[in-house]
């Protein structure tokens, strides 16, 4: 049976705390390289960027369960179930009839939107629409009810069921049709095996997630940042540059991860310790995954926590494990760092150079002159000063 391409987190994940339900190590980045579906589009009528529309999101409830393969003790494939986390998202056209979901399967919450109708409370969506392109396999996963086999050992997809509905209440949606024998899943187009993913007893409600921003004149500083991976196959992060803003007790990191460059995170600092809540919503990318910040230490999900050090200007990762999630509650994992820092550039204040003269302020001009407390987007004149009374004056991009 073929598998979807998975990538291998350290062992570490195996921990009481994620391993309920016989679920072993924790994967990275369950995306199947979206950079390589260019071709599902037209091939597979896979819709990956995220459709205009009104868009709401909407949490799983931990009642839903997702069914999942893994192989036993025995060393044969059985089926487990875990407990749905994560949010889905509805984008509805202009007509108030069409609509758009993301993430209708919950282990799924990265491939393709799928399209349904709207008829008074109830959302209708065919089944056999493509989710996803495997390059590899030059084949899609496909949406279907499907229904557990004689013995149990997996699900079969029900050609008979053409359409899913699901119910609105309000706020609240609910999946209908689903049983522990019967599951909203998919399969793979070229063989009609079933993938490992399906759900059943699924409902949603709606919530109200914000990206964190910055508040208005908080300059952002350069920072460079340097880490490690668990994905040792990655690209190493070294004196990558990110952005730093301090207003306050209140700390904005913008770029912690490649993954959503212009994403910002939050932290608030007491003494030298800055704690950014888990679960905050650093910000969605064109095909409308959500990524959001998570930590985990020796007793599962926690905030995450660097140490401050001011006299240099420094940040540094305390917490086991720093990730990037695209679930605000569960480890559905993209990245993780298991050590990194953050320092300010050393063209910046309170930093020495390479000529060994330190900054001691820096001001901010416009074009025309004017001084600027905190620049926004534009072309400045930023004028150095240090500490032995010379001054420099140079271009600066802010984008």
């Amino acid at each position: 049976m073929k598998k979807i391409t998975l990538l291998a987190v350290s062992a570490m994940f195996a921990m009481s705390a994620f391993s309920q339900n016989n679920i072993g190590n924790l994967t990275v980045n369950r995306t199947f390289e979206l950079a390589k579906m260019a071709k599902a589009a037209s091939d597979f009528n896979v819709m990956m960027e995220t459709p205009a529309g009104e868009m709401k999101r909407y949490a799983r409830s931990a009642d839903g369960a997702g069914f999942y393969l893994y192989t036993g003790d025995d060393g044969k494939t059985k089926i487990g179930a875990k407990k749905q986390s994560g949010s889905i998202k509805i984008v509805s056209d202009a007509d108030g009839q069409t609509v758009y979901i993301k993430g209708i399967i919950s282990q799924l919450p990265d491939v393709g939107w799928v399209k349904g109708t709207r008829n008074g409370n109830t959302i209708t969506v065919e089944t056999g629409q493509d989710l996803l392109y495997l390059k590899n396999y030059d084949c899609s996963l496909k949406l279907s009810m499907m229904n557990i086999n004689s013995e149990g050992t997996k699900f079969e997809k029900d050609d008979a069921v053409k359409n899913v509905t699901l119910t609105i209440d309000g706020g609240n949606i609910t999946l209908n049709g689903t049983s522990e024998q019967t599951i909203l899943g998919c399969y793979y187009s070229d063989d009609d095996t079933w993938t490992g993913y399906g759900d059943w007893n699924s409902s949603f409600s709606e919530i109200e997630e914000v990206a964190v921003t910055p508040e208005s004149g908080v300059y952002m500083k350069p920072y460079l940042l340097t880490a490690d991976q668990i994905d040792e196959n990655a690209d190493p992060v070294k004196n990558t540059p990110i952005k730093v803003g301090i207003n306050g007790n209140d700390i904005y990191v913008q770029g912690l991860f490649r993954n959503i460059p212009e994403g910002y995170v939050k932290g608030v600092k007491s003494g030298n310790t800055v704690t950014f809540a888990m679960g905050q919503l650093i910000g969605d990318d064109n095909q409308g995954v959500s990524y959001y910040l998570l930590g985990v230490g020796e007793e599962g999900l926690t905030d995450v926590v660097y140490t401050y050090d001011e006299s240099k200007n420094t940040f540094t990762q305390e917490t086991t494990y720093v990730c990037l999630s695209m679930s605000f509650n569960d480890l559905s994992l993209v990245n993780a760092y298991t050590t990194s820092s953050f320092k300010i550039e050393p063209t910046a204040v309170g930093s020495i150079e390479s000529n060994g003269r330190t900054v001691a302020a820096e001001k901010f001009f416009d074009m025309s002159g004017r001084e600027i407390a905190a620049p926004a987007k534009g072309v400045y004149v930023k004028n150095v000063t240090y500490t032995d009374g010379t001054t420099k004056a140079e271009k600066v991009v802010v984008k």
